[in-house]
């Protein structure tokens, strides 16, 4: 089963030679037992150190489980040499293959490990390698650089050379790397655990962390994820509340918000400091779509971006575990449209409820109180209209001012919001994307949110009418560069733009929700589903497995999401241009006055009706 790995993803080249071999040693095809003793013993003709191999393979083996590794060694230009006889050594032994210059390198995203074999650093920089460093830019994958053919005279000059190779890769931001080296009859192990304290993060010098004599290896052999050390990390932070943000009382020295506030937390604790710095977009920049070209702004590469992204890992980019759900929704504009359900919708249900009460106790009183007023001039009393027979009785004129003051609030209050009721918004009507499509409205928004399209266009579990319908938003859709998608949303928002649809995130903190101009935009109720955020960094960076830690225990612990209330709670962090709508439906707590003065007249009326029995009792 090794050897048809080994054969399913070796070079063409090299797996040439050995078909060749095959050939000429006339052997059944899988059978490798000639092979390698050929290769055993040209091997014990070399110059290599008998001690050496050994230790390195023996490394190899308790080091190297996954059976995806990349060797690379330059071995084509002299098939016999030192170098390629450890090939054939690992090959014989570990699941390898090779790589060649001119091979694609689309197929090896899931590579777990790397050996390099070189003789010295120019070496390293004359093989060309810096194509194949891209291969192990995940934070989980090791680097092993084996320097063969080199003897050094002491420890000092063999970690002098990491130095000079860790410093070199890093150029490249490769960081977990282990070299390999040969002191006479001792295998050196050596590594970098830890920044550089008080400047840019760079690799520390490395240490030695291990010995090999004897194929016994004395020491530790494992590079554990890098500590800060007190370094300085970029952090890029884009001006977008409740995100990121940079409030007037603080200056530029803190950035605020919810993720501005978690990565100033998190680089507290592990004993980081922050280089802040502002991130400007203009064109056709998008923070969700050119985080290369972001990150390398003002030749100062950015380690961490914040400012409210969505999770989408791609080969440059890599991110923090999703601290939220966020939705992204259609928003629509309003359209003027008259509806009779205005007459109906000024009050609320328990309004409503409360009215029909009072009516109903009203025609109680009347029947056994005020007998000389008819119903039609207690319906006319309750519309506003003046009438014209009034009773005589001091209870009576009582009860009949109580229901005069309660009319005249409540239809005060009718009035004020049935002019707003009655022109009614069009997109309550428009419920679902399909409604959406056939409404004649454009829709838009950034190319991230266009990508969005195309992955679920892919989805298996949709059913066929749900994937031409997306197959259809997607068709429709109208990229935006991200200049034009602020402005589309800004006209948007003040009425402008009544045509088209866009693509909104809504914020964690939901304070856009309660901010929005109702009478101009509106959110359809179907969204397009919920979406992670997450702290954006590049592809490979040491830290990001104890960063994650750190933000899961603040998201565990309920303190990200304490975060987000006070954000929106206090205001003054950020400036909102739309002041929060009232809501225009009336509540039973909005008339609760004018009930209370008809309680009032009630009760007055009550007892002035006692006073009168007990009066007119007298007389007679």
């Amino acid at each position: 089963m090794l050897f048809q790995i080994v054969f399913a993803i070796m070079v063409p080249e090299f797996w040439y030679e050995i078909q060749e071999l095959e050939k000429w040693q006339e052997i059944q095809e899988g059978d490798r037992s000639l092979i390698i003793a050929d290769t055993m013993q040209r091997y014990n003709m070399s110059n290599l150190d008998s001690h050496w191999t050994p230790c390195v393979m023996s490394f190899l083996r308790d080091h190297l489980k996954s059976p995806m590794t990349v060797l690379m060694a330059n071995s084509s230009e002299d098939r016999l040499t030192d170098l390629d006889l450890l090939v054939r050594i690992f090959q014989a032994d570990i699941a390898t293959y090779t790589l060649s210059n001119a091979e694609d390198l689309n197929g090896y995203e899931k590579i777990s490990s790397v050996i390099i074999i070189i003789e010295n650093l120019e070496d390293l920089k004359k093989r060309n390698c810096s194509q194949y460093l891209r291969l192990c830019t995940y934070e989980s994958c090791k680097f092993v650089v084996i320097i063969a053919s080199k003897i050094f005279e002491d420890e000092d000059n063999f970690l002098e050379e990491a130095d000079n190779i860790q410093q070199w890769m890093w150029l490249e931001r490769i960081s977990k790397i282990i070299v390999l080296g040969n002191i006479r009859n001792t295998v050196l192990l050596a590594g970098s655990r830890s920044f550089k304290p008080d400047e840019l993060c760079t690799p520390s010098e490395p240490i030695l962390l291990s010995k090999c004599q004897g194929n016994i290896w004395e020491g530790e052999s494992e590079i554990e994820d890098f500590r800060l050390n007190g370094c300085k990390l970029v952090i890029g932070y884009h001006d977008y509340p409740p995100y990121s943000f940079v409030s007037n009382e603080t200056g530029a020295g803190e950035i605020l918000g919810l993720e501005g506030f978690m990565i100033e937390e998190i680089l507290s604790s592990m004993n980081g400091q922050a280089i802040r710095e502002l991130i400007t977009l203009t064109g056709n920049e998008s923070i969700d779509n050119d985080f290369k070209m972001i990150t390398y702004q003002d030749d100062l590469k950015i380690d961490l971006l914040i400012g409210g992204r969505l999770w989408n890992p791609d080969k440059d980019t890599d991110f923090t575990i999703a601290y939220d759900m966020v939705p992204l929704v259609w928003m629509l504009p309003t359209k003027s449209n008259v509806s009779l359900r205005g007459l109906v919708a000024p009050f609320g249900k328990s309004v409503w409820l409360a009215i029909l009460g009072v009516l109903l106790l009203g025609i109680i009183v009347k029947l056994f109180l005020i007998k000389n007023i008819s119903f039609l001039d207690v319906s006319a009393l309750l519309l506003g209209v003046s009438v014209f027979r009034q009773p005589v009785e001091t209870s009576s004129r009582l009860l009949f001012l109580s229901w005069a003051l309660f009319s005249f609030f409540i239809i005060q209050y009718y009035l004020a919001s049935l002019s707003e009721q009655l022109i009614n918004a069009s997109n309550l009507q428009i419920e679902t994307m399909k409604e959406l499509m056939s409404s004649g409205l454009e829709l838009g928004g950034i190319s991230r949110y266009a990508t969005l399209f195309d992955n679920k266009n892919e989805d298996e579990d949709d059913d066929y009418e749900e994937k031409v319908l997306v197959r259809n938003i997607r068709e429709k859709f109208l990229t935006f560069s991200y200049d034009d998608y602020v402005r589309q949303l800004l006209d948007l928002f003040k009425g402008k733009n009544t045509s088209i649809a866009l693509v909104v995130k809504l914020n964690v903190s939901d304070h856009q929700l309660l901010n929005l101009p109702k009478n101009r935009v509106s959110i359809l109720k179907e969204n397009m589903g919920s979406h992670p955020l997450a702290i954006a960094t590049w592809k490979g960076f040491p830290c990001l497995k104890r960063i994650n830690i750190k933000m899961q225990e603040l998201i565990e612990n309920g303190i990200t999401k304490h975060w987000a209330q006070l954000i929106t709670m206090n205001g003054r962090y950020f400036h909102l241009d739309d002041e929060t709508e009232s809501n225009n439906v009336i509540d039973l707590e909005s008339v609760a006055p004018s009930f209370l003065l008809l309680i009032i007249g009630y009760l007055a009326g009550f007892c002035v009706f006692i006073v009168e029995l007990i009066v007119s009792s007298r007389k007679f």
